[in-house]
């Protein structure tokens, strides 16, 4: 965790060997220390890092076929808890990343066939995290009677640990603030007409960590 005015050194974990030097471990972020100093001690709590620094960044490029299947190009250069993750999963694999890689996606998409797949130097921490890869994936879209209706995401929102309270009595952190940004290109089979442009709806909700936290999705039918 980077250092401050107030603070001029660094968090560090020595057992977080996935973790960059500027992202502390999250089971660490909101812990109560004691630092100690030639003057004494003082009790400080770890700041949790912000959103922008624990984003969950994808974006997917989806070709579909006549059948609703589709080939898929995903592009994941996510920060943070993320990236660690992604470090824990692939870093150092060589002949089984496409099998691991499968076996993860299979949790959204189903059973899928990677074609290709490939990373940055996961185990050199003092780079970015990235994953690239292509795979196709079967029945992307649901069918309602002449209309075809393609999924809002490919990724849980989280929304189950948000919850609403008249009145609490201590603060309770459900989660480390994270953000979630994913972009999906849809490529409709030849022939396809949009029936209904995306239609964007705001709800509100109260959580733990922000009174106004916000979500905005989007939905797209398209006729063939």
């Amino acid at each position: 965790m980077q250092p401050t005015a107030d603070r001029p050194g660094y968090y560090l974990d020595a057992t977080a060997d996935h973790n960059p030097i500027d992202y502390l471990r999250a089971d660490d972020q909101g812990a109560r220390v004691l630092h100690v100093s030639g003057a004494g001690g003082a009790i400080h709590d770890i700041p949790y890092a912000p959103p922008e620094q624990n984003t969950l960044h994808r974006r997917y490029e989806v070709a579909l076929d006549d059948q609703g299947d589709g080939a898929v190009t995903l592009r994941d250069d996510s920060n943070g808890y993320f990236a660690v993750a992604m470090r824990h999963r692939y870093g150092g694999e060589t002949g089984d990343l496409n099998e691991k890689l499968a076996r993860q996606l299979a949790e959204e998409f189903g059973q899928v066939d990677v074609a290709e797949a490939k990373t940055s130097d996961l185990e050199d921490i003092t780079q970015p995290a990235w994953l690239e890869a292509r795979f196709a994936a079967r029945n992307l879209w649901t069918a309602e009677g002449p209309q075809r209706s393609l999924r809002v995401g490919f990724e849980d929102l989280n929304l189950e640990q948000v919850a609403t309270e008249a009145q609490r009595h201590f603060d309770v952190v459900l989660d480390r603030p994270f953000a979630q940004d994913t972009t999906i290109v849809w490529k409709l089979p030849t022939g396809a007409q949009v029936a209904k442009l995306p239609v964007t709806f705001a709800q509100f909700v109260r959580s733990f960590l922000d009174p106004h936290f916000q979500t905005r999705l989007r939905f797209l039918q398209f006729a063939e």
